[in-house]
């Protein structure tokens, strides 16, 4: 009785484990990427990192921003 109880305890906490493990695997695989179906001005950014999303959207502008007078390129 005590060997049956121990074995499904160890299953259980194997089970909460490969749960958890996977769910911390997926998570730092899709935290910083586009949600699917994101479009900024008629181009696809789907699954891009936020940096690449930035760098198309930099890309797009036709002038500079400022701020406070400083210049962001």
């Amino acid at each position: 009785m005590k060997k049956t109880r121990l074995f499904i305890i160890a299953l259980l906490l194997q089970l909460i484990l490969t749960l958890g493990f996977g769910t911390v695997v997926s998570y730092a695989n899709t935290r910083d990427r586009a949600p699917s179906g994101l479009k900024v001005w008629g181009q696809d950014c789907s699954g891009l990192s936020r940096a690449q999303v930035s760098t198309q959207i930099r890309d797009k502008l036709r002038m500079p921003l400022s701020m406070r007078d400083k210049f962001i390129p």
